[in-house]
């Protein structure tokens, strides 16, 4: 059962902003790519950030395709700014908070079935196309795994800015990054993601091991994870005493 808390983050926003967004419609997709980018500026206390479309697949769920689409509409509406100033492959997204200059899209128009009927009778038979699909190579999927692979990484490292903010400087560090694979590879990226929002209490923690970086985590997890299984069961015996 999920129990989100507060301590464990939060996105801090101004109630007009929210107030805005109830007032407009926006597609599903398109939703989705902007809380994702809400989430990685707002919900880090920043005004942008550099995201990669490997990181809106894993946010979303949605393919590279359907992203790039909702980005298109999100620019129409005049609801994110995008920037690329050193060329990276990665955009810079930034949340328009001045929603004055947002613009409504017009809703889409669904015709009576009468009307449907008659436009098809007039319309002559046109020949069939063929559906086009995605062709899955191996080096396809070697490189999509590459990419997915890549943000994660990133998104652990980013994690850990709001730990240890001198973390910015080690995107290109070779050790944090093995560190950080290490990580996903053996206890996966919910996992280890949970396990980072502990660290902010537990580094403050007596005899609870100090850590602030990918690697430290690594080095010392085990250790960790044993000292808060210790911890939850003093707690729980305690209960039990006030109980009785």
């Amino acid at each position: 059962m999920a129990s989100p808390q507060l301590e464990h983050g939060y996105v801090k926003i101004a109630n007009e902003i929210l107030d805005a967004l109830c007032h407009i419609r926006i597609s599903g997709e398109a939703r989705q790519v902007l809380d994702t980018i809400i989430r990685k500026t707002y919900g880090y206390h920043k005004k942008q950030d550099r995201i990669s479309l490997s990181q809106f697949c894993i946010s979303t769920g949605l393919r590279k395709v359907t992203i790039c689409k909702a980005i298109n509409k999100l620019k129409k509406m005049n609801l994110i700014l995008i920037t690329n100033k050193d060329n990276d492959k990665a955009n810079v997204f930034i949340f328009n908070k001045d929603f004055d200059t947002w613009k409504a899209l017009p809703k889409k128009i669904t015709l009576p079935k009468k009307v449907i009927d008659v436009t098809k009778k007039g319309n002559k038979t046109l020949p069939k196309k063929g559906t086009t699909k995605d062709i899955y190579t191996k080096d396809n999927i070697t490189k999509d795994i590459a990419e997915i692979s890549s943000a994660l990484i990133v998104e652990i490292i980013h994690l850990f800015e709001r730990i240890n903010p001198a973390c910015k400087r080690m995107y290109g560090n070779k050790t944090q990054r093995k560190a950080s694979q290490d990580l996903l590879d053996t206890y996966g990226f919910e996992e280890i993601s949970k396990v980072i929002t502990w660290l902010p209490k537990t580094n403050k923690m007596t005899w609870f091991p100090t850590i602030n970086t990918p690697l430290q985590l690594w080095d010392r997890y085990q250790d960790l994870k044993d000292k808060v299984a210790k911890e939850k069961s003093k707690l729980k015996a305690n209960q039990r005493e006030v109980i009785l």
